[in-house]
């Protein structure tokens, strides 16, 4: 096969992939809008080795046709790669360039922005530094006048915010935040020079596909999470969570996303950008909306969509949607969400007043309830969400929550629950859950997959672990597996990934920490499905002991006309 000019033919594809070709051709058929075009090069069609590469790590090769040294999860993009003998995706471009892209801000921007935080706290600096960001990307005439201007940086800077308001009217309020009163023209020019000179160093291959803008925003986030805490009571949401949460969700290209609770937009530009990767359409056609709980939420989360260059509707001003729980229509495709974590005070009088709650009231002092039925409230027929949870939700006794979870059993809006290890969040140490749901149908599989990823991760310092790439596969695979598969024929993973009915969770009282249902060793008995067999096989009996009289009958009717 010919690959010296990043170029192969369908044959040598399928080759590469591990596939027959008719496999190539269904993909393209099924896949018309995705799957890399052709080029005519000399008579033949070629396809772009990196084009289709990247396709192929989006696709998760089916467990009965993993080759002996492929774990589960493993990608056709993993063994394209490796047939070809390309650098891994983990080590070219998903677990180096971060480590590298990392090294490289936190040397060049963030060290040297930290020594010019003035008046004004770091939060608002932050917004500050990403408005500079979104002027450098967007408006490249103004921002050189900017770095080569001797004086009056502060006004300069005001008039070109102004300008850039009036194509982005979203942005009108937060650069409204930006007073050059908090920042002397001194400081203004400094920190102007060390994101010039940043951006330099974000041509490197460091940065892979992904822009300079975008990646530091989102380092610069996570630097905020870490030396701020918890503002008020969200989390920001790692990358590596937000990948599996990605990963789960997998937004096609038309997709209507929402975040509810967007926090920094972390969550609505992952799930904006993916959606878009896979698109030939214009941006135009995305609906992203998402709700901010505060000011500097929806701030940070307007500058991060400008950042990515997405379209995200956020609203004229900070929202808290549970106030508006009943009044909100749209559908959604996909819902993304990170919310506070036992919130009190959430709700307008009692709850069990509010007709409107489709699985029950939550408890006053409590949210995480609301949350999760609020998410599954937002989804259209089809659609999915995952809602971070603490883990303590899983396994509440709270009455009302214990009704709740019930509920959600019993109409089919659980799909699965995945336990994660501790210390993935910046901001605390304790563990989290992801709650996959769906808008219940009468086709609904009534069946749960559980995953205990508590035992994955890699401690990168004292206080904070990261989910590797074969983390993310391995827990994403189990979902993909269980939803290729149908139900009670999915093969569990012992300590790992189980799936258990209805009847098995009612069992164990709802509870829906994934540790009990995945346990290695005896395999539990399923006392309902063995009562079921029982009485199959006693039918069975009946109806062949019914036969075999009415066979000897006819014997002997037989022997007595014979005279035997």
């Amino acid at each position: 096969m010919t690959t010296a000019d990043g170029m192969l033919s369908r044959a040598d594809l399928a080759h590469a992939a591990g596939v027959e070709p008719p496999a190539v051709n269904n993909w393209a058929r099924r896949h018309p809008k995705e799957f890399p075009m052709p080029s005519h090069v000399a008579g033949r069609e070629l396809y772009s080795v990196a084009e289709v590469a990247a396709w192929l790590d989006r696709r998760r090769i089916p467990r009965n046709a993993l080759r002996r040294d492929e774990p589960a999860g493993t990608t056709y993009g993993q063994r394209f790669r490796k047939n070809l003998g390309l650098p891994s995706r983990s080590s070219a471009e998903t677990a180096h360039r971060p480590d590298a892209a990392q090294a490289i801000l936190k040397e060049h921007l963030w060290q040297p922005l930290e020594s010019l935080w003035g008046r004004a706290g770091i939060g608002t600096n932050l917004e500050l530094v990403l408005s500079l960001l979104d002027l450098r990307g967007s408006d490249v005439q103004r921002w050189m006048q900017l770095t080569t201007a001797d004086s009056g940086v502060g006004a300069l800077l005001e008039r070109a915010l102004r300008a850039r308001a009036v194509h982005s009217p979203g942005l009108t309020g937060v650069y409204a935040r930006i007073r050059r009163e908090l920042w002397s023209d001194d400081e203004l020019t400094r920190a102007i020079a060390i994101i010039a000179r940043a951006g330099r160093q974000g041509s490197w291959p460091a940065f892979g596909t992904e822009c300079f803008g975008a990646a530091t925003c989102q380092f610069l986030l996570e630097q905020l999470a870490a030396v701020q805490g918890r503002r008020g009571t969200e989390f920001f949401t790692p990358p590596s969570v937000t990948r599996v949460i990605m990963e789960l969700l997998d937004p096609r290209p038309d997709a209507r996303i929402c975040d509810p609770c967007c926090g920094s937009g972390e969550l609505l530009a992952a799930a904006g950008t993916r959606a878009r990767s896979r698109r030939h359409s214009t941006e135009s056609a995305q609906v992203l909306h998402g709700y901010a709980l505060d000011q500097q939420s929806w701030r940070l989360a307007q500058l991060t969509a400008a950042l990515h260059g997405l379209p995200a509707d956020l609203g004229e001003y900070p929202v808290e949607p549970l106030r508006l729980h009943h009044q909100r229509t749209t559908r959604y495709d996909v819902v993304a969400m990170n919310p506070p974590f036992n919130m009190s005070g959430w709700s307008d009088g009692d709850p069990a007043h509010r007709p409107h709650w489709r699985y029950g009231p939550p408890p006053r002092h409590n949210a995480n309830f609301a949350w999760l039925q609020y998410a599954a409230l937002l989804l259209d027929d089809g659609g999915s969400a995952v809602v971070i949870m603490p883990h303590s939700a899983a396994t509440t006794d709270n009455p009302a929550e214990v009704t709740i979870r019930t509920n959600m059993i019993e109409d089919g809006v659980m799909e699965c629950v995945v336990a994660l290890p501790s210390r993935l969040f910046r901001e605390t140490s304790a563990p989290a859950t992801l709650w996959v749901l769906r808008r219940p149908s009468r086709d609904s599989r009534r069946d749960v997959l559980f995953v205990d990823a508590t035992a994955v991760g890699t401690v990168i310092d004292r206080d904070y672990r990261i989910l590797t790439d074969d983390d993310v596969a391995r827990i994403t695979g189990a979902y993909q597996d269980w939803k290729g598969s149908r139900p009670g024929t999915y093969r569990a993973v012992a300590g790992f990934a189980a799936t258990a009915t209805s009847e098995q969770i009612r069992d164990r009282a709802y509870r829906l920490a994934p540790g009990p249902y995945v346990a290695a060793g005896p395999t539990r008995i399923d006392v309902h499905a063995v009562t079921a067999s029982l009485r199959d096989l006693s039918r069975y009996l009946d109806r062949h002991e019914r036969r075999a009289a009415d066979a000897d009958a006819t014997v002997a009717r037989y022997l007595r006309w014979m005279n035997l």
